[in-house]
């Protein structure tokens, strides 16, 4: 049986696992519509905890998360520099778990 890809539209949550927002920070409207939940935050955090156990960014975690499903998907990245592409290499390393 053939199965349909999966397309993971920002996959990055838009830069939300880069640090670069906080909970109250000012930004867009649609940032704030889509991602500021307390479940989001707890995700952020959690990802923080991997990084410090693992030496993962919270941003390359994330990712890994998107990836690592049983079902075939695609990560869609927008990185602004080849740095923060090459950063986005670094998860295809990383088997995530259910725990």
């Amino acid at each position: 049986m053939t199965q349909a890809a999966g397309l993971a539209r920002s996959s990055q949550a838009d830069g939300l696992f880069t640090g670069r927002y906080r909970p109250g920070n000012r930004c867009s409207a649609d940032m704030v519509r889509v991602y500021y939940s307390n479940a989001t935050w707890e995700r952020v955090r959690r990802c923080r905890v991997l990084d410090e156990e693992w030496g993962f960014t919270p941003n390359q975690i994330a990712l890994a998360y998107v990836l690592c499903h049983p079902f075939p998907v695609c990560a869609l990245i927008g990185q602004r520099t080849v740095a923060e592409l090459w950063e986005s290499v670094g998860p295809l390393g990383i088997e995530l778990t259910a725990d």
